[in-house]
C-alpha cells in the first residue's frame, strides 16, 4: 500500500508538459549491463528529487530506503529484479517512464509554433532514431510525425528535380538539407512496378521514412488495430499490412528498382516506352500493330487509362466534321497526293524552311523532302517520280495538289503533259479536297511537336524530326489498310521495329581507332535524330553541330542532352557573342540557316542582318574559304583580330611590299641574281617578245613548327614560251631517287656520317644558246 501511494504521488509530481510526446525505445543486446548503469542514475535522482521514502502507516514514522526495498523485488512484467512493473520499460501502459537504454536517443514529437518559423520549405520529421543494428537498406518506417517520404539512396530515385531544395527539421531543432525530390520505383511481388511520387532525397538520413500523412493526403486510408497497421486505397483495396515491431514501430521491407547505367529507366512501363519510341503514336494503333503482328519485335500493347500529357499538348485538335471520300486507286502510283508545308520560323539544320510530301493513295506510303524555297518543288517531283517508278515498275497516272504556284508553273504543266500525268487541282480555299496530303502533313507536325517537346530539343531539329516521323508513319496502321502497314503494301515485306528508339535520346557513339589516339575517349555523346537505310542511326553532334551516321551506338532513352549547359549558338569560340537574332548562310548548296542552327556540312561564309528576310546566295569562289565578320566583338567589348593567317604567304606583290620581312626576302633574291650575272638591262627588240616573271613566296618552317625563314623566289612564266622558238629541249637536272638511296645505303653500311645542307640560291651551271628576254621583276 505504501508503495502504491508513493508512486502515485511521484507520477503526479513528475507529469510532463502537455506539448511533450512519448519516447520510442528499442531493446538493446546488453540490457543487463545498461540496467546497472541506469540503476545508479536512478539512485542519484531519487536522493535529489521527489523519490523520498514515505512513512509507512504501520511502521511508526521511520524512513524506508526505496532501493533497499526493491533490491529483491521481482518485476511482474519482465521477470527481472530491482524494479516495479510500473517502472519496467517493457510495460506498454508506462511509455516514457522507463529508463533510457544506451545507444538510444528519442526525438520529442511536438507541434511546431507557426510564429517561430514561417519557412514553408522546411519539412518536419518526428521519427525516433533507433539503434545502429536496426538500420537496414530496404526497411522503411511508417511515421505519422513525418511530413514527407524521405530516403538517402539517390540511386533509387528517378526524375530527380535538384532545384526543389528544402530543409528537414528534427524535434530538437536540428536541420539537414534535402537535395531534391524525385520518384521511387517499387517492385511488386507480381512483377509489376509502382511509382511513388514526391520522395525527398536527404543525404544525411540514416533511415527510410514513409509519411502516413502524405499517404492519407493522396487518398489512402490507414487503420491501426490489434498491433497491426493496414493501408487501404480509395477503393478499400489492401495495399500493405505490417505488424508492430519489438521497438513499437511499424516497418516494411520495400524492394526498389535500381536504375542501371546506359538503359531506359524513365518509366518501366513497356507500353509507355513503345509509345515514346513510336513518336507518340496513339495506343489504339500500337495495340493493332502488336495484336495483328503487322511488324516484328513489337510486344502486345495495352491501352492505359492515363492520358499522355505530351500528346495532349502537341496533338489536341478539333473534332472531325466530314467523312472521308472513297478511294479511287486500285494499284500502286495510280493516284499521288502532294502538298507543301511551311514556312517554318526556324530553318532546319540544312537551312530548309519547307517540306513537300507525297502520299500514294493505294498503299498510303509517304515520302518527304526538305526544301529551302517553294520553287524547288518541280525538281523534287522529277526526282521523286524517277525513284518510285523505277522501284515499283509502275508509272504515276494522277497527281492531286492544291492550286499553289509551285504546282501551276509553266514548266511543271509542260512536264506533266509530256509524261502523260493527269493533274488534278483542288478548288481555292478547299483543303478538304486534298484531305489525304493535308491530314498526313498535320499528323507529321503533331508528331514533330511531341518528339521535340519530349526531349526539350531545339526547334531547328524539326527537319530531322519530320523525316523520322514519316519513317515511323510508314510502319503504322491506317483506317484504309486492314492488318497491314503502308511499307508492307509498298514493298511486299513486313517491316521490323526492333531498332526503333526514342527520338532525341542521348547516345554514346563509338569512335573508330583510326580517329583517336590510344589515350583518347572511345565514345562521345551524341543525339539520336533518325534512321539510315543501311540499319545505322542518324546522330547529331551538338558540339560540332553536324550530322553523323553511326552503327556502334548505345542509346540511353531516358537521358537528355543538357542544352542549357552548352550554348548551341557558338560557331567559333571567338564569335561566342554574335547576336542570337542574326542569320548566317552556309556553303552547303547555298543553304541559309539561323545562328543557332548550322548546316550539316557547311562552313560559315557571311552574315545577314537580323531584319533581312531575303535569302543570300554566297559567292562560289569562297566555297573553300572561311570568312568571318570584320566587326566581331569579344566579351570585353574589343574587336577580335584573327590570327588565323599569321606567318602565311602573301598572295600578291602589294601585300609583300607592305611587309618588312617579305621585302627583305625579295631584295636578297634580286641581289643573288645580279651577283651571278643572270641578266642585263636592255631595250626589247621589235621582233622579240618578253617572258613575264612573278614572285613566289614561301614560309620555311622548322621541325617544331616555328618559322625558319621567309623565302622569295623570282620565277618565269614558262607557259608563255613556244617550243622551237624559245627552246628546243626540256631537261631537269635532278638526282635520281635510286642514286640518293644508293648513297644512303653505302653510308649506312660503312657507318659514315651524313650531312644535309640547303643551298640558298641555286643556278644552272650552263650557257643559253637562245636569246631570252624577261620583264623586270615586279616592285623593282
Amino acid at each position: 500500500q505504501a508503495r502504491e501511494i508513493r508512486f502515485s504521488e511521484r507520477s503526479a509530481n513528475t507529469e510532463k508538459d502537455s506539448n511533450q510526446a512519448l519516447y520510442a525505445h528499442s531493446k538493446s543486446k546488453n540490457g543487463k549491463k545498461q540496467w546497472g548503469k541506469n540503476k545508479k542514475d536512478s539512485q542519484v535522482a531519487g536522493s535529489n528529487g521527489n523519490d523520498k521514502a514515505e512513512s509507512s502507516n504501520k511502521g511508526g514514522g521511520g524512513n524506508v530506503n526505496p532501493n533497499k526495498f526493491k533490491k529483491n523485488l521481482k518485476c511482474y512484467c519482465c521477470g527481472k529484479k530491482g524494479h516495479f512493473a510500473e517502472e519496467c520499460w517493457f510495460n506498454k501502459e508506462n511509455k516514457g517512464k522507463g529508463k533510457k537504454k544506451y545507444k538510444e536517443e528519442a526525438n520529442v514529437v511536438q507541434e511546431e509554433d507557426s510564429s517561430d518559423d514561417d519557412d514553408e520549405s522546411e519539412v518536419k520529421v518526428m521519427m525516433a532514431t533507433l539503434s545502429e543494428d536496426s538500420h537496414q537498406g530496404n526497411h522503411w518506417f511508417l511515421d505519422t510525425g513525418c511530413s514527407n517520404h524521405m530516403t538517402s539512396h539517390k540511386e533509387w530515385l528517378i526524375e530527380i528535380d535538384a532545384t526543389r531544395k528544402s530543409k528537414v527539421r528534427f524535434a530538437d531543432d536540428r536541420t539537414i538539407q534535402a537535395e531534391g525530390i524525385g520518384k521511387l520505383v517499387i517492385d511488386k511481388d507480381d512483377g509489376n512496378n509502382v511509382i511513388m511520387e514526391d520522395v525527398l532525397y536527404v543525404p544525411g538520413m540514416k533511415s527510410n521514412l514513409l509519411s502516413l500523412g502524405q499517404l492519407i493526403q493522396k487518398g489512402f486510408e490507414v487503420e491501426m488495430k490489434n498491433k497491426v497497421l493496414a493501408l487501404y486505397d480509395a477503393e478499400q483495396n489492401l495495399i500493405l499490412k505490417t505488424p508492430l515491431s519489438k521497438n513499437r514501430t511499424f516497418q516494411i521491407n520495400l524492394t526498389t528498382a535500381k536504375v542501371m547505367c546506359l538503359s531506359a529507366t524513365e518509366t518501366l512501363d513497356e507500353n509507355w516506352i513503345w509509345h515514346a519510341r513510336y513518336g507518340h503514336l496513339n495506343f489504339k494503333s500500337l495495340k493493332d500493330l502488336g495484336t495483328n503482328k503487322m511488324v516484328n519485335g513489337l510486344p502486345i500493347i495495352k491501352i492505359p487509362e492515363k492520358v499522355c500529357q505530351v500528346c495532349m499538348i502537341g496533338k489536341q485538335s478539333r473534332k472531325s466534321f466530314k467523312s472521308e471520300l472513297p478511294s479511287r486507286a486500285s494499284n500502286l502510283l495510280e493516284v499521288i497526293h502532294s502538298d507543301v508545308c511551311g514556312p517554318f520560323e526556324v530553318p532546319s539544320l540544312g537551312g530548309n524552311k519547307y517540306f513537300i510530301s507525297f502520299v500514294d493513295e493505294f498503299s498510303r506510303m509517304m515520302w518527304i523532302y526538305l526544301i529551302k524555297v517553294k520553287s524547288e518543288s518541280f525538281d523534287v517531283f522529277r526526282k521523286f517520280k524517277k525513284k518510285v517508278e523505277k522501284y515499283s515498275e509502275k508509272s504515276i497516272k494522277i497527281l492531286r495538289t492544291d492550286g499553289g504556284g509551285e504546282y501551276t508553273s509553266n514548266e511543271f504543266k509542260q512536264f506533266l503533259v509530256e509524261q502523260g500525268i493527269e493533274h488534278e487541282i483542288t478548288a481555292p480555299y478547299t483543303p478538304q479536297h486534298n484531305g489525304l496530303a493535308e491530314r498526313r502533313n498535320r499528323t507529321v507536325l503533331n508528331m514533330v511537336r511531341s518528339m521535340i517537346r519530349e526531349k526539350s530539343l531545339p526547334s531547328y531539329l524539326w527537319g530531322e524530326a519530320a523525316s523520322t516521323a514519316v519513317y515511323i508513319l510508314n510502319k503504322c496502321p491506317t483506317k484504309r489498310l486492314t492488318k497491314s502497314v503502308p511499307e508492307e503494301i509498298w514493298s511486299g515485306r513486313k517491316p521490323t521495329v526492333k531498332h526503333l528508339r526514342v527520338f532525341g535520346a542521348l547516345c554514346y557513339s563509338h569512335i573508330p581507332d583510326q580517329r583517336r589516339t590510344k589515350l583518347q575517349d572511345k565514345s562521345k555523346q551524341v543525339i539520336l535524330v533518325g534512321y539510315h537505310p543501311t540499319g545505322a542511326y542518324r546522330l547529331y553532334d551538338p558540339v560540332k553541330e553536324k550530322i553523323e551516321i553511326g552503327r556502334d551506338v548505345v542509346v540511353c532513352e531516358s537521358e537528355n542532352w543538357d542544352w542549357k549547359g552548352k550554348s548551341t549558338t557558338v560557331i567559333n569560340p571567338l564569335l561566342s557573342d554574335i547576336d542570337d537574332d542574326a542569320e548566317i548562310t552556309t556553303a552547303n548548296n547555298g543553304a541559309s540557316t539561323s545562328s543557332h542552327g548550322n548546316a550539316e556540312n557547311g562552313n560559315v561564309v557571311s552574315t545577314i542582318p537580323a531584319g533581312s528576310k531575303r535569302t543570300r546566295i554566297p559567292s562560289t569562289r569562297l566555297l573553300d574559304c572561311e570568312v568571318y565578320a570584320d566587326d566581331a566583338i569579344d566579351a570585353e567589348g574589343d574587336l577580335v583580330h584573327f590570327a588565323l593567317f599569321v606567318d602565311t604567304e602573301p598572295v600578291n606583290i602589294e601585300d609583300a611590299i607592305a611587309s618588312k620581312v617579305w621585302k627583305q626576302a625579295m631584295t636578297e633574291e634580286i641581289e643573288a641574281i645580279e651577283r651571278n650575272n643572270t641578266w642585263y638591262l636592255t631595250d626589247l627588240p621589235s621582233n622579240k617578245h618578253q617572258i613575264a616573271v612573278k614572285w613566289v613566296f614561301k614560309v620555311k618552317l622548322n621541325s617544331d613548327g616555328s618559322v625558319a625563314k621567309h623565302k622569295a623566289r623570282l620565277v618565269a612564266k614558262g607557259f608563255l614560251q613556244k617550243a622551237g622558238l624559245d627552246y628546243d629541249e626540256v631537261y631537269a637536272l635532278v638526282a635520281r631517287i635510286e642514286t640518293i638511296r644508293l648513297v644512303i645505303a653505302i653510308a649506312s653500311a660503312k657507318k659514315w656520317s651524313l650531312s644535309q645542307m640547303d643551298v640558298k640560291s641555286a643556278f644552272l651551271n650552263g650557257s643559253l644558246d637562245e636569246e631570252v628576254y624577261v620583264s623586270q621583276p615586279p616592285g623593282f
